[in-house]
């Protein structure tokens, strides 16, 4: 993991300090990126399912950044994308408003965190994670 994170910043700055755009940040430009995608659902289970009721979602930028709503915060960090639909997103910084106990922040936070592929279907995304699934539509 940690190997990953040194090669996407080494491509993150040669790309910065040259123009060089031979890295991979994005997958199928135009579908994953450039469109933001909003959280429907936390599927932990078949049956147990948490529906959203506030604003989380995700724009994932062409260069590799993705900024993010996570309830009444806004975060910026990266990803990376791979062969066979894998997702690797790291969270960055975020304002730190407190958005009552009943936010699925720190939930979200923590799929993005152990996300490893994703799927588009249908004007859906889903990321998959340790143990579920993150649900979203596009807008």
């Amino acid at each position: 993991m940690k190997k990953t994170a040194a090669v996407f910043i080494v491509c993150i700055l040669i790309a910065g300090l040259s123009g060089f755009s031979g890295c991979k940040t994005g997958a199928a430009d135009g579908i994953l990126t450039g469109v933001k995608w909003i959280l429907e659902a936390i599927r932990y289970a078949p049956a147990n399912i948490v529906p959203i009721e506030k604003t989380f979602s995700l724009l994932f930028q062409k260069n590799g950044a993705v900024d993010m709503e996570v309830d009444c915060n806004f975060c910026g960090g990266t990803y990376l994308t791979g062969g066979n639909n894998a997702i690797t997103i790291y969270t960055g910084n975020c304002t730190e408003a407190y958005c009552g106990d009943d936010s699925k922040d720190t939930d979200f936070h923590a799929a993005l965190n152990s996300a490893s592929q994703y799927e588009i279907e249908n004007n859906r995304l889903i990321i998959y994670f340790d143990n579920g699934s993150l649900e979203f539509t596009s807008r």
